[in-house]
């Protein structure tokens, strides 16, 4: 079993005001916050150089309201 599985099941022993306060503990890690800075910057530079390749597409935002409107309306997550 490794440290993260581990942890897992701990956690599920944990009142849910305790479990609550590890995620908060876990999601304000500077680390996690910057890994997830880290990572937003290679989506960026990916995103860039699909552009300069030109491979965009145009943005339909009433397609992306229609289609959030049927998962919405459907109960299902995004």
């Amino acid at each position: 079993m490794t440290t993260v599985e581990e942890i897992k099941k701990a956690a599920t022993n944990l009142s849910p005001d305790e479990q609550v306060e590890l995620f908060q503990w876990v999601h304000n890690s500077v680390e996690l916050q910057q890994a997830r800075y880290e990572q937003l910057q290679r989506d960026i530079a990916a995103g860039i150089e699909e552009a300069d390749r030109g491979e965009t597409s145009v943005l339909d935002v009433e397609e992306i309201k229609s289609k959030v409107r049927q998962l919405k309306n459907t109960g299902s997550q995004l």
